[in-house]
């Protein structure tokens, strides 16, 4: 229990208390070894997903092969904005970057709790907005930033490349219009092709 009091959401929470309430209601407590698919995109978003320890990366695309888009670190909630939304799906596929600790509660049985701890209900609303507030400053920045800047923020971000196709469609641009933007950077020397046909920083 005190892993869980671990996180703001249950943090005013008494031991016992929280206790009995896991033990009413539909739970469980998974751990994940480094490397491992936590859930995947798309994937109905049913249950609270409470990180007590380890760290986690969000990917776009397919698995093995996606855009790392963020990254998460214990002690934290995944897709908090999703739980509990008309289209209740998950918008990326989560991996295990160490071995991690979840604790899955079924959406119904946290609800229900929120209405009798209002604490709690004021920190995950609170949790949603910082998340909507975060995400908006994000696209505004990037949406301020030419199609050469964003495009080499993803690649140093992620490290590596892949897919054009896939990356067009995350820009929001046509497939041609990233093609030339790749041949421009291959010719200034900015960056490189891997042998697979990926694209990289040339940190030379």
């Amino acid at each position: 229990m005190e892993t869980l009091r671990q996180l703001p959401l249950f943090s005013t929470i008494d031991t016992d208390d929280l206790a009995q309430w896991l033990h009413a209601v539909p739970h469980r407590r998974e751990v994940f070894r480094k490397g491992a698919l936590i859930v995947r995109q798309d994937e109905p978003c049913r249950s609270v997903y409470c990180l007590t320890r380890g760290s986690t990366r969000m990917e776009m695309g397919e698995e093995g092969r996606g855009l790392t888009i963020d990254r998460l670190d214990a002690p934290d909630i995944l897709a908090s904005a999703f739980i509990f939304a008309s289209e209740n799906r998950f918008p990326v596929s989560v991996f295990a970057e160490t071995e991690c600790t979840l604790w899955i509660i079924g959406r119904e049985a946290f609800f229900d709790f929120m209405l009798t701890h209002p604490a709690v209900m004021r920190h995950f609303v609170r949790d949603i907005s910082d998340r909507s507030q975060f995400l908006s400053r994000k696209l505004r920045s990037f949406a301020l930033k030419s199609l050469r800047d964003r495009f080499l923020e993803i690649l140093r971000r992620c490290g590596r490349i892949d897919s054009v196709s896939r990356t067009a469609r995350l820009l929001g641009v046509q497939r041609p219009s990233l093609s030339r933007l790749l041949a421009d950077l291959l010719a200034e020397g900015i960056i490189d092709r891997t042998a697979e046909g990926g694209f990289v920083m040339n940190d030379k």
